[in-house]
């Protein structure tokens, strides 16, 4: 019941996020931080002093914030009501998410990912505790229906219970370290699996983010998008953003220049591109994607042998060589 709660809380904390994102008719030249307006509100609520003295800091980490939700703003702006994106647009966006991705969001997933363990630690104590009577455990396995996220490193099988250690504490760290991580090895997973989700998540959403805006810039599937949402109820929504940013430009001089850079570094490279040929190119394309097709399929089988026993194996073996290895004299 755990697991199956969790993976509809986590998709929550993006839905929060996303919902809070709002297309004014001054979209172009205003910033889109909610989450730093947030706390610009509220620090201000706090004290003015503080407020005074950290807005200049506050305004810095929400034109950060900006340039990375303007990836997922400007495919519905550029990409499919205006088409109007560009390749320096993509790019640039791009980037700077991935520096708030690392820089700034795992602060916040870490937060999150920490009050998500804690409350799931304490229900867990609790659902321990509850009866195992026949309603319960229907309800329970309704409640795995509800499982549409596999967290990464969360497993179905219990965590394994282990004896405690017979060595003495080297020294009052030690036995600090020690008894805490024994105490707190579920909050721990809990932590790290809601932290893997979130990050899995996100990197998802931006990969496929920049492809769909890129497929609509080489292969111009903007149309293809907007009518399909056209059909789905979209159509008021397109039609008023459609006027409020019609003056927008097809074509930014920045782009022009990002594609005359490019083409300068094409040509110098074409020469060798093109006295090798084509075949070569084609043949070392599809040998990087059977390997990595591959080596996925191999991380799969492991995957799947671990939870299928492998692991016990593993530490059977173990146990059994160092018993074999007391009883062989030493020189």
């Amino acid at each position: 019941m755990i697991k199956s709660a969790s993976s509809v809380r986590l998709v929550l904390v993006l839905g929060i996020l996303m919902k809070s994102l709002t297309i004014k008719e001054d979209y172009v030249h205003t910033e889109v931080c909610p989450m730093v307006l947030e706390i610009k509100s509220s620090v201000a609520m706090f004290d003015s002093g503080l407020f005074f003295l950290t807005k200049g800091l506050i305004h810095g980490f929400c034109i950060s914030e900006d340039a990375f939700w303007r990836l997922f703003t400007d495919a519905w702006v550029r990409s499919i009501v205006t088409e109007t994106d560009s390749l320096f647009l993509v790019l640039s966006a791009l980037i700077w998410a991935m520096l708030w991705y690392q820089l700034i969001l795992w602060i916040l997933f870490a937060v999150v990912a920490f009050c998500y363990a804690a409350i799931f630690s304490l229900w867990r104590q609790v659902e321990f505790a509850l009866p195992k009577n026949r309603l319960l455990l229907f309800l329970g396995k309704c409640c795995r229906w509800f499982n549409i996220i596999r967290i990464p490193g969360q497993s179905d099988a219990p965590t394994p219970k282990t004896c405690v250690r017979t060595r003495p504490a080297a020294d009052y760290v030690d036995c600090l370290t020690y008894w805490t991580g024994r105490k707190l090895r579920h909050f721990w997973i809990y932590f790290s699996g809601a932290c893997n989700c979130l990050y899995s998540l996100l990197l998802f959403c931006v990969v496929a983010t920049a492809a769909l805006r890129l497929l609509c810039i080489f292969a111009g599937a903007g149309w293809v998008f907007r009518h399909a949402l056209s059909a789905l109820g979209f159509r008021e929504r397109i039609d008023m953003h459609s006027e409020w940013f019609r003056h927008l430009p097809k074509e930014d001089y920045s782009d022009h220049i990002l594609w005359r850079v490019l083409d300068r570094i094409l040509l110098g490279a074409g020469g060798a591109v093109t006295s090798m040929g084509w075949l070569p190119w084609a043949f070392f394309i599809a040998a990087a994607g059977l390997f990595l097709y591959l080596n996925w399929k191999k991380g799969q089988d492991f995957e799947k042998r671990w939870a299928d026993g492998l692991r016990e194996q593993c530490l059977e073996s173990a146990l059994g060589s160092q018993e074999d290895s007391k009883g062989v004299p030493t020189s």
